[in-house]
């Protein structure tokens, strides 16, 4: 199956490139040695209205991630975060915290992050830890959570805790008194993803820092948060994979092998035409769940 590009689409893919090559690849590398992404970035996709999707269909919505994903996986990253908490928020946040956060993700001058992990936990919800007690006008928060990216320097943070033994989604702030990060560094890929520890000491939220009920967390919150950032992992992970073939494919035919008998060479010929067979089967299963009852529909604010 080959996706039928609308000429909008066409159009819109050529503008996602042209902003790719001019404000992502050229820093690509050193985002990767210095283990970190500018500072202004997120403000500048932010100021192209591609931060967190916003009036994007499904189609297009992909194809953003995807050519990003080919170039740096880290600013993917970037895009996969800040739009699971835009998400969720827009679904299941009251008209206050729409009002308040998601004006602030999609210009970039907040970025987020999504707490779920945690280090004897994964990302197993039935074994998570972290905790959330009823405290005056608001909650106590307790836990710890790992392997977040972005924590180094979100401004909101999307966190999933038990209360009263239900999970729970908070949106906890950076400047939260008892929040402390402590860096993840020495990734082998996604190296600029700014990932964190964050322990949650007796922190305090006021009871307006909950979104959706008590035991919504993860069935309702947390889902539409990880609908979205599986969509973009699939088509950010297939650009990358794309840009693999592309430079795999330059390597070798400028590459002097060893020829092997019956037509093979030392490049493993076979295993190339499995890569190629498999991108097509991959591009056909995202374009499939772009056209889904709701799991990625036309992305806008409220």
């Amino acid at each position: 199956m080959h996706p039928e590009w609308t000429d909008a689409q066409r159009q819109i893919r050529e503008q996602f490139r042209a902003f790719v090559d001019a404000e992502i690849r050229p820093h690509a590398r050193r985002f990767d040695a210095e283990q970190r992404l500018s500072s202004d970035l997120a403000h500048r996709i932010g100021g192209r209205g591609l931060l967190i999707g916003d009036g994007l269909d499904a189609l297009s919505l992909g194809l953003l991630h995807e050519t990003v994903g080919a170039v740096c996986a880290s600013t993917r990253s970037l895009l996969t975060v800040q739009g699971m908490v835009a998400a969720a928020i827009r679904r299941w946040g009251s008209a206050t915290q729409r009002e308040r956060w998601l004006p602030a993700l999609a210009n970039g001058t907040t970025v987020a992050a999504f707490a779920l992990s945690e280090p004897d936990a994964g990302s197993d919800a039935c074994a998570l830890q972290c905790t959330a007690h009823a405290d005056g006008e608001g909650f106590r928060l307790h836990g710890v959570k790992t392997w977040i990216s972005f924590a180094e320097i979100a401004g909101l943070i999307l966190l999933i805790a038990r209360l009263d033994g239900q999970l729970t989604a908070f949106l906890v702030e950076r400047d939260t008194a008892g929040l402390t990060v402590e860096p993840i560094r020495g990734l082998l890929g996604a190296r600029a993803s700014m990932l964190g520890t964050m322990r949650f000491e007796a922190c305090h939220v006021p009871a307006s820092a909950r979104i959706g009920g008590v035991g919504f967390g993860f069935a309702a919150v947390a889902a539409t948060a990880l609908d979205y950032g599986r969509y973009s992992v699939a088509w950010g992970s297939t650009g990358a994979a794309g840009d693999a073939v592309t430079r795999a494919e330059v390597v070798a035919r400028g590459a002097r092998v060893l020829e092997l008998p019956r037509g093979g060479s030392a490049l493993g010929g076979s295993s190339s035409a499995v890569i190629l067979v498999s991108l097509p089967e991959a591009d056909a299963l995202r374009v499939v769940s772009s056209m889904g009852d709701g799991l990625t529909p036309v992305i806008r604010s409220r």
